[in-house]
Parts: structure tokens; sequence; C-alpha cells
């Protein structure tokens, strides 16, 4: 079980690599896990998707391990039905953490979790991929996320596709521009096109994620 693969684990000093995706893991897991990490020096990428980490305390558990994976730089956290509160705990444990890819798609985190995590990757500076597809954030999610993107400098991916974010109500008009026949929110797209070093952007329009090459946005005086 997790329990004797955690021992395995401690005695892989040099392990970078680690996926744990669909196993299932629950509140004893993580703290087996959370065991095995204390004192890793080595792991720069980590996999623990598809656990649905809803029991109660998993998330706070899983918020301390990752305190701990200092050299972590590439976290994958996909269909673990995160919602808002599970959101903070999680943003309490990236903060500090040298990471240049997260992906958090497939999760619930809705608007106000988009709202929080925004204020923790505005000083995440290092992202180079940030992937939140599928999280239900809408427009007003949307929102809160630009504040967050635009210090990203480096930032080479964006997907916030799947998020029904193409239509969004400000004061009594639309503030929407229209992106090579895809419809985006405004304030978001701003942001976007001033982040130089972004090569590949995926937004929704009618249900279908469509890749916006640089071209794009070099029409727009970028």
């Amino acid at each position: 079980g997790i329990k004797d693969m955690c021992e395995g684990i401690k005695n892989c000093r040099s392990l970078q690599d680690l996926n744990l995706s669909s196993n299932e893991i629950d509140l004893y897991g993580i703290k087996y896990l959370s065991d095995c990490f204390k004192d890793s020096t080595s792991l720069t990428k980590l996999n623990l998707s598809d656990n649905k980490f809803r029991e109660n305390g998993v998330t706070e558990c899983l918020s301390e391990m990752l305190k701990s994976l200092t050299t972590l730089s590439e976290l994958t956290l996909c269909k673990n039905d995160f919602e808002e509160e599970n959101v903070k705990y999680l943003c309490n444990g990236i903060k500090n953490l040298p990471l240049t890819k997260l992906n958090l798609s497939e999760n619930k985190i809705g608007e106000k979790g988009a709202e929080i995590l925004s204020y923790t990757i505005k000083d995440m500076t290092s992202l180079k991929s940030l992937i939140i597809s599928s999280n239900n954030i809408g427009g007003i999610g949307a929102f809160h996320l630009a504040f967050g993107l635009k210090n990203l400098k480096s930032l080479e991916e964006l997907d916030v596709s799947k998020n029904d974010i193409d239509h969004y109500q400000i004061n009594n008009g639309t503030d929407t521009i229209n992106i090579g026949g895809v419809y985006a929110p405004y304030y978001l797209y701003n942001i976007i096109k001033n982040l130089s070093s972004l090569t590949s952007v995926m937004i929704i329009y009618k249900r279908e994620s469509i890749p916006l090459p640089k071209e794009t946005f070099n029409r727009f005086g970028k």
C-alpha cells in the first residue's frame, strides 16, 4: 500500500519525478507522503492528480507537505475536486515554491477560488506554465485572475479554456474584444497581450478550445 511505497521512496535520495495520480490517496496517505518528503532535496516534478482530496484535513496536510518541497518546479493536481476552501490551503503551500509549471485543470475552484489563486500567483514570477482549464471560474473569476497574471513576465503557456469566460457584463455594457473570432474579456486580453514571453494561449468559445498563436497578438500591435 501507500505506507510501504513511502518507505521505499525514503531511500530514493535522488528522486526527481514522481507520479502518484489515480491512487485514491486519502488523509493517511498524505501523512505518509509528508513524512517521507520531509528530508527531500531533489524532487522537482510531482503529479497527484485524480486522488479526490476532498476528505476533511487532506488539503491542510497537503499544504504542509508542499511547503517542504523546496526544489519543486512542476506540480500537477488535476481532477481533485478542489473548491474555494481547498484552494486557500493549496495556495498557502505553494506560495514560496520555485514553480515553473502549475496544472490545476478539471477541479471546481470557481470564481472565488480564482480570486484566491490570483493573489498567490502574482508573486510566483518563475511560472512559465499555468493550466486552470475546466474550473468554472466564469467571467468574474477571469477578472480576478487577470490581476495575478500581469506580474508573470516569464509565462509562456496559459490555459483557461472551458471556464465560460467568453462574456462578462461590466456596468451597462459588455467589455469584450474579438480576438480572431474568439470573444474574450477585454481585461484578460489586455493583460495577456502585454506578456511578451507567451507562446501558447487557450481560451474558450462556444464550448470549443481554440489555440491562439502569437501571430494573433501581433495583429493587435504587439
